[in-house]
């Protein structure tokens, strides 16, 4: 399945596969091309980069998090499906009264990952634009490893990674605050 590739295969290939795609002489801009288009520079205008980025990661993610629903929504009891119906309720009620409640712990947790990987962001944009253009895609993550090693501030780098390291620590507490009050 197309959804579950970018997960099994390397950040590299998919930054590969990416290039391919939305280079200027990519798949996108000869498509384009043919119905009278200008070439887009993808991987160098920021509000095209912005898009490109964040529906990559959406896909990078989805194969993962689907089969994390598939477990979640297999641990559903079919007799909480089968008491709504025998209450009346129609298949759309059963959906918001009975599976949605079920998902919640698995929402909470999916968002979580997503919000703590998000801070965590590196190979993707470091292989796609090293930050560029104009520094623009800079994240933490690519902050330490340029203080660390292109600049070798060794104590700067320390200190953003002391930095990266309380927030990721202050998600998992709350994650884990959540969790043992079952909301």
């Amino acid at each position: 399945n197309i959804t579950y590739l970018p997960y099994f295969v390397s950040t590299v290939v998919l930054v590969g596969m990416i290039n391919l795609f939305f280079s200027y002489n990519g798949l996108a801009n000869n498509i384009g091309a043919l119905f009278g288009a200008e070439p887009q520079m993808f991987l160098m205008k920021d509000s095209l980069f912005d898009d490109l980025y964040v529906w990559s990661g959406v896909w990078q993610a989805t194969g993962y998090n689907a089969v994390v629903f598939i477990a979640a929504l297999a641990g559903v009891s079919p007799d909480l499906h089968e008491a709504a119906t025998i209450d009346g309720a129609s298949p759309l009620q059963q959906t918001f009264s009975v599976t949605i409640p079920m998902l919640q712990h698995t929402t909470y947790f999916v968002l979580m990952m997503l919000i703590i990987s998000s801070f965590q962001t590196f190979d993707l944009i470091y292989l796609m634009t090293k930050g560029g253009p104009g520094r623009a895609t800079l994240t933490l993550s690519q902050y330490i490893y340029d203080q660390g090693f292109s600049y070798f501030n060794v104590g700067r780098a320390s200190a953003a990674a002391l930095v990266l390291f309380v927030i990721v620590a202050g998600l998992t507490m709350l994650q884990k605050k959540f969790e043992k009050n079952d909301f």
